[in-house]
């Protein structure tokens, strides 16, 4: 599923599982022959992604540290991230032109 659509979840523990099946989804067969609306999109997404140079590069690793700036051209602002293995953002630390650091994480925006 996460090689063939972006910006998916895959529901793969007994509690979220059982969570999951609280939310009343349809269910539908992904290589049949019509794509249900929004998977054709993150189909195509992700094909497109496939060819980018690097693509796959750091799956499979437990935790990553980038660090990037967000607007090379107009912002000065550094953000240092901890992604977990599901590629989810743990932490971050958004470094300021005029050296504050701001943290965050998705229990504490």
């Amino acid at each position: 599923m996460l090689e063939t659509f972006a910006n998916v979840e895959v529901v793969h523990t007994e509690a979220t599982r059982a969570e999951a099946e609280a939310w009343c989804l349809d269910e539908t067969d992904v290589d049949g022959p019509t794509t249900p609306p929004g998977l054709a999109e993150s189909r195509a997404q992700r094909d497109a992604q496939r060819g980018m140079p690097g693509f796959g590069a750091l799956a499979g690793r437990h935790l990553l540290y980038p660090s990037r700036r967000w607007n090379e051209d107009h912002d000065a602002t550094i953000y240092l991230m901890e992604v977990g293995p599901d590629g989810r953002r743990l932490r971050q630390v958004e470094l300021t032109e005029d050296g504050m650091a701001y943290l965050s994480s998705p229990a504490q925006p």
